[in-house]
């Protein structure tokens, strides 16, 4: 197995393996999500009162937000296309994000990609801010 990713902006879907040949540096894990805390000072009181449970009962979660980094391999494909295709495609777009490594599910956010050129391997910087839960076909949360 693989490990690339389909992002699907609504309208086209691409793969990163399939679409662009681009070669993970490591297997693409979103970073977990970190709890939101909330205190604050009252006067008069002993330290600061602890408020990350108040409204649903538990602390909420932050977004997601990291990078994915890919190695742009030579192929039959014009580095210059290939490299316009990556960057037009994302531009910030609001889009679902599939794991080849966990097809069930996907993440919903925001993408962006920029090229690194080098000049033994190009590097494809896949920026990401998604939300803290995954989703099934439904679009319903099923976990972090």
């Amino acid at each position: 197995m693989y490990h690339s990713i389909t992002f699907y902006n609504g309208s086209d879907s691409k793969n990163t393996w399939d679409d662009w040949r681009l070669i993970p540096t490591g297997r693409p894990v979103p970073v977990d999500p970190t709890p939101v805390y909330s205190y604050v000072d009252v006067p008069g009181s002993d330290g600061q009162k602890d408020l990350s449970d108040y409204l649903i009962g538990r602390p909420t979660l932050s977004d997601r937000s990291g990078t994915f980094e890919f190695y742009m391999t030579d192929g039959d494909l014009n580095w210059h296309t290939r490299r316009n295709d990556i960057v037009n495609y994302f531009k910030g777009r609001k889009m679902m994000m599939f794991l080849e490594d966990e097809p069930s599910v996907h993440y919903e956010g925001r993408f962006n990609a920029k090229v690194n050129p080098d000049p033994s391997f190009s590097k494809v910087i896949i920026e990401y801010r998604i939300k803290p839960y995954k989703y099934n076909d439904n679009g319903e949360e099923v976990g972090i």
